[in-house]
């Protein structure tokens, strides 16, 4: 006989898929932004590397920190500071205050998150 799945299960599935879902839709979106910001090839390809760009450098550190701290609060606060960052991008692009090197810190603050998050996923 199986067992039904509890509601914690289902909580931590929901939230994994709406981040997954962020994570692609943010993965498409971002170069897309920066192309309607600029023409230049070079610059586009720049957003895009600012995206990927933490998980090269931040990779070790946030594995060290997430064995040492509890998870569950991790996946809180960086789902929570993923979310406030795209409201400041969004708001950005809605008031035309957008602009190459901002949309490339943003990108890049909030692909951070994304490093944490794979540590999670692999230790639950």
């Amino acid at each position: 006989m199986r067992k039904k799945l509890g509601s914690s299960y289902w909580k931590l599935w929901s939230a994994t898929a709406i981040s997954n879902l962020g994570d692609g839709i943010s993965t498409v979106a971002y170069p897309w932004l920066a192309s309607a910001i600029t023409r230049s090839p070079i610059l586009i390809a720049l957003a895009a590397v600012a995206s990927r760009l933490p998980w090269l450098i931040f990779t070790l550190p946030a594995g060290v920190i997430t064995d040492r701290v509890d998870r569950r609060k991790i996946i809180v606060a960086m789902d929570f500071f993923r979310g406030i960052l795209t409201l400041i991008v969004a708001a950005f692009v809605y008031l035309q205050r957008d602009s190459l090197p901002s949309l490339n810190e943003l990108t890049s603050i909030t692909d951070m998150k994304t490093n944490w998050t794979l540590y999670l996923v692999a230790l639950v």
